[in-house]
């Protein structure tokens, strides 16, 4: 794979070609002018003796040479040659950092160039090229030789990184940047190298946690190193497989918990473990344990309305303890304690109604039929008498009010003589102006008649607890 220092080095030797193919067609253009005034001179003058040929190069001086306007080829390679070298080669080997790397190779470079250029201010123009070619070819060798270098550092820094060792790495880290610091690889491997040491120390802790069983450190641990160094993909798998046995003890703990503050009648407790499982694992099924839970909740709240219907029923409180039995029903409708206390609730409540209407108006009592009645419900309130303070009261009440009314009073029955008297569905009291007779507590119709006389029909109400009654019954209106 090419590399940037490599395609920077391609880059300036193309420059440095194109360079020196200007500087060839320059000194091929001096050569012809010379060629043509040598030719034109030749033209002009009487041709000379032949004599022995002399390199003009090894006899004149430069400024000779300038002034005579000869040429000197080795003169000019020189020139074009140190162009090349300081233009084109000297910024390459500076882009590199030779100096720094391979001091030793720069300093002979620039010896040779040192050289090269002393031997030229002497006229000694071959070996002026000599040395200047010299030191061409070592920068060009180091140019070469700078992109495989580069490669030998950035596959140590990576050999280095990946074994954990930190110095060796940074060393190669900072001998690949001398050579080329933006290339890609160490704008990779630069930041995760800054963070080794910490990811390191991390690791460890993680090493240790995990042999002592401590997931929730190794986990921290973990997370720690991703964040410093993301590229480190390799912890992921074991960082989801804590995350994921963390979470299932985290359910199987909430589970427990439930569980437990089930089992301890702690319901409200119960139901908080249970939300947090809920909210923490919505695609778990708890609708067994919710089940378990509000059974629970309406067992106790069965209990607790079962211990208030206990307690009014103690209170002689029937209305409240109706009202605790029909809660227990609604959770449990064959729970047998609320079935029969709710009867008995509604029985009593019943009674108390129809009790305290009868003692509001005791009169009526005296009446047989109702008389009858009342005295058949008391024979079957009967076994509730001593539970009920209120229902005794009330039984007693009735008890007296229908003994009061069997106990006849004096009726002084009050006529002209001449009426006939009777009591209606009781018995006849016949003519007299002034009879007594005996009539218990109630409510009566005397009818008189008198022949030739309309009848007439005295209303008379014999009060409860009188001795004597006196009422007037005659016909005294004609037909």
């Amino acid at each position: 794979m090419r590399t940037v220092t490599h395609s920077k080095l391609e880059t300036a030797r193309a420059q440095s070609s194109s360079n020196l193919t200007k500087i060839g067609a320059i000194t091929l253009a001096v050569a012809v002018m010379v060629g043509l005034f040598l030719l034109l001179s030749g033209n002009s003058t009487p041709v000379e003796t032949e004599t022995t040929s002399v390199d003009p190069c090894l006899t004149l001086t430069a400024a000779e040479l300038t002034q005579q306007a000869t040429s000197c080829p080795q003169r000019d390679e020189f020139i074009a040659a140190l162009r090349h070298l300081q233009q084109d080669l000297n910024p390459q080997l500076a882009t590199i950092s030779l100096a720094t790397w391979a001091p030793d190779r720069q300093r002979e470079i620039d010896e040779r160039q040192a050289d090269a250029i002393s031997a030229f201010e002497q006229s000694d123009y071959v070996a002026a090229l000599d040395e200047v070619q010299q030191a061409i070819e070592l920068a060009t060798a180091q140019l070469d030789m700078a992109p495989e270098r580069l490669e030998q550092h950035l596959s140590a820094m990576t050999l280095a990184f990946n074994a954990g060792e930190l110095q060796a790495a940074q060393h190669a880290q900072f001998r690949a940047a001398q050579i080329d610091s933006s290339h890609p690889i160490l704008a990779e491997y630069g930041p995760r190298i800054d963070v080794l040491e910490r990811v390191q120390q991390h690791q460890q802790q993680a090493t240790i946690a995990r042999s002592e069983n401590r997931p929730a450190n190794e986990l921290e641990a973990l997370q720690a190193i991703t964040r410093l160094d993301p590229a480190r993909h390799e912890h992921k798998p074991r960082i989801a497989t804590i995350q994921s046995d963390l979470r299932e003890q985290r359910f199987e703990r909430l589970v427990q918990q439930t569980e437990t503050a089930l089992s301890a009648g702690e319901l409200n407790t119960a139901r908080e473990r249970l939300a947090s499982a809920s909210r923490d694992f919505p695609t778990r099924d708890f609708s067994s344990l919710a089940d378990r839970i509000d059974s629970a909740v309406a067992q106790r709240l069965l209990q607790k309305h079962l211990i208030d219907a206990r307690v009014a029923r103690s209170a002689d409180n029937w209305s409240r303890a109706s009202s605790d039995y029909a809660a227990v029903l609604r959770i449990d409708p064959a729970n047998k304690e609320a079935v029969v206390g709710q009867q008995d609730a509604q029985r009593l409540l019943g009674a108390f109604t129809s009790l305290e209407t009868h003692l509001q108006q005791p009169i009526r009592l005296a009446t047989s039929r109702v008389a009858t009645h009342v005295k058949g419900e008391l024979v079957t309130l009967q076994p509730y008498r001593a539970e009920s303070p209120r229902l005794a009261q009330l039984m007693t009440g009735i008890e007296d009010v229908l003994a009061r009314a069997s106990i006849p009073a004096n009726v002084a029955v009050i006529s002209d003589g001449n009426t006939h008297v009777e009591v209606r569905r009781v018995g006849i009291v016949g003519q007299h102006k002034r009879k007594v007779i005996q009539l218990t507590p109630g409510e009566y119709q005397l009818e008189g008649r008198r022949k030739g006389y309309k009848s007439k029909i005295v209303f008379l109400q014999v009060p409860l607890d009188v001795a004597s009654v006196e009422i007037r019954v005659e016909c005294n209106e004609r037909i």
